[in-house]
């Protein structure tokens, strides 16, 4: 691995190539034993999985669960499929890889873990404990969302995305790894790298202060 560089946000984020083997490091400080690697099936056929899954293979051999589901703009239906992989697995950690997406449905994901008898539009923001330690590996460059306190979910009875923020939401650390952008489609390379959007839907918002 050549020099990587590290910095706070207050997230531990961990910069360089090859930075993906710091999830050794993820595991021993936060004792994550078998994490949910939570990312969407777009990803599973690109360079950036592979390299992934093969180090988490390294760091948890045999004992790592996928969840690959999660759609463009995430849906309270994805939190809750993810939950339920996250429990039949017995996991005690996530990882987050991907784009926005998946970064926000892992955050969420966490929420769901801390009170999973309770729909994510009634979580008690003001209440939250400690979540379970999340990493977050993202694979376009210019979002941000790696070091994100909230996550918008699209609502199913709703019909609108919700906004779910607090600090407490932020992931323990941040893999930013440029290995992982090449072989990315070239145009969402380019679209997130300057931070092109698509138009906003309607939002509602939920979130803690702090």
């Amino acid at each position: 691995m050549s020099e990587m560089a590290q910095f706070r946000f207050p997230t531990d984020i961990r910069f360089g190539a090859g930075a993906r083997a710091v999830l050794a490091e993820f595991a021993e400080m936060y004792g994550v034993t078998r994490p949910l690697l939570v990312t969407d099936s777009g990803l599973l056929s690109t360079d950036a999985f592979r390299l992934v899954a093969e180090e988490m293979g390294k760091v948890w051999p045999g004992a790592h669960v996928q969840f690959a589901d999660v759609h463009p703009n995430p849906t309270d239906q994805d939190v809750e499929n993810a939950w339920q992989a996250y429990s039949e697995g017995a996991c005690d950690g996530v990882v987050g890889l991907g784009g926005g997406s998946a970064l926000d449905a892992a955050r969420a994901l966490r929420l769901k873990v801390a009170f999973p008898d309770t729909a994510l539009l009634e979580m008690p923001f003001g209440e939250l404990p400690a979540l379970v330690p999340m990493c977050a590996i993202p694979t376009t460059a210019g979002t941000g969302s790696e070091v994100g306190r909230s996550s918008v979910i699209t609502i199913g009875k709703l019909g609108a995305k919700a906004v779910f923020g607090a600090p407490g939401l932020m992931a323990e650390m941040a893999v930013l790894d440029p290995e992982l952008t090449v072989g990315l489609p070239q145009s969402l390379t380019a679209y997130t790298g300057m931070g092109i959007r698509a138009r906003p839907g309607s939002c509602a918002s939920m979130s803690a202060s702090g």
